[in-house]
């Protein structure tokens, strides 16, 4: 619902969740890939690898580049006055000096749960070989991906929009315990289309996507994106599943879940079931 739309709603005017819907667009974490994993394998897996990753990639230039990138992040951060920022040394520097400040200035960056783009290049690279190898895999949801599976079936579009980047999501939809699940997911965005709180990035999707907003639902555990995407035009929902609670209001604007089975399309439920509602 938009902004101005954003009453609460009886029970009766409840509708079911994926009517006239042609695409979902969701997040990473919580949805495809199960609570935690982001945080906790996927990030001490980065932290693992990343100074033999420098000492191995350091003279290629994959590896040059993301250090330059992180450079010149940690130069604007420093000029906005970022407490606690990192400098990183000019290429001039001996190699040991610049090496051990890219290590810090990651680890204080990801300590601070920062998505700049400098960063998460770097990570998708540090990260890429434990994928490949097998040493890592994303730990996909079951309940998620048997509704993905019926989207796919009944002709719905399934679109990633993640603060982590794109080559990090392809990462993780390519390299889970359940297979290769990149079929499933039409689109990847991230936030080189803008903040998630900012309906502009929901109306930008909408518009590449070739879908109206109101043939979108989007799938977010954060109430400040949901009223973003409402205000787009999208229906938004909230996602239960991730352990985050919402208020009696919250649950009153929007429609919510529980279980992504509750996210089946119509003609692919269990006979009885009854449809999504909020």
């Amino acid at each position: 619902m938009a902004e101005n739309e954003a009453t609460k709603r009886s029970h009766a005017e409840s509708e079911d969740i994926l009517a006239d819907v042609r695409g979902i667009v969701c997040d990473t974490a919580g949805t495809f890939v199960a609570p935690g994993f982001l945080k906790e394998k996927f990030s001490s897996t980065v932290q693992e690898n990343l100074k033999s990753y420098l000492e191995s990639h350091w003279d290629k230039d994959e590896c040059q580049q993301d250090v330059e990138a992180l450079r010149q992040q940690a130069v604007r951060d420093k000029e906005a006055e970022v407490e606690g920022v990192i400098d990183i040394p000019s290429a001039e520097e001996e190699k040991d000096s610049i090496m051990e400040a890219v290590v810090k200035n990651v680890l204080w960056q990801m300590e601070q749960e920062r998505y700049d783009a400098a960063l998460e290049t770097l990570q998708s690279h540090v990260i890429r070989d434990p994928f490949k190898t097998g040493k890592l895999q994303a730990e996909v949801s079951e309940d998620f991906l048997n509704v993905a599976k019926n989207w796919a079936a009944s002709g719905k579009k399934l679109y990633v929009y993640s603060t982590w980047g794109k080559e990090v999501q392809k990462l993780l939809l390519a390299y889970t315990d359940k297979g290769d699940l990149s079929e499933y997911v039409s689109g990847f965005y991230d936030l080189s289309t803008g903040p998630k709180t900012d309906k502009d990035s929901y109306a930008h999707i909408a518009e590449e996507v070739d879908v109206k907003p109101e043939e979108l639902l989007f799938l977010t555990d954060s109430v400040e994106e949901a009223k973003s995407a409402a205000e787009a035009g999208l229906k938004a929902c909230l996602n239960e599943t991730t352990g985050v609670e919402f208020t009696d209001d919250d649950r009153q604007n929007y429609n919510c879940i529980k279980s992504f089975s509750e996210l089946e399309a119509e003609g692919e439920k269990e006979e009885g079931e009854p449809p999504a509602k909020k």
